[in-house]
């Protein structure tokens, strides 16, 4: 991030570091949720053996990172603060949500 601002969503989140050779650099990183999550957004159904919406396959296992969105077929999603943490879409009820298009 060039000046400590990141505006690539969902990277939001701006973060300093010190190399191994001293220099002192910058990266945009997801904020709420790992790379897992993200990966399974939108891209992986979630339904449990009932049909209902089911968290825990969406993200890591073990871990509260995805979120199954109610829609037909259910679908995962990743949590949001704002809608900078979404790629695409809005962040409606702490959930990422993009418009069916």
């Amino acid at each position: 991030a060039a000046t400590g601002a990141c505006t690539t969503a969902p990277f939001s989140l701006a973060v300093s570091s010190v190399s191994v050779e001293g220099a002192t650099v910058s990266a945009c990183l997801l904020s709420l949720t790992p790379c897992s999550a993200l990966a399974d957004a939108g891209n992986k159904l979630c339904a449990d053996p009932t049909g209902l919406p089911d968290d825990d396959a969406c993200g890591l296992e073990g871990i509260n990172d995805g979120k199954c969105v109610v829609d037909a077929p259910p679908r995962c999603s990743v949590p949001c603060a704002t809608v900078s943490d979404c790629a695409g879409g809005s962040c409606v009820a702490e959930i990422c949500r993009v418009s069916a298009g």
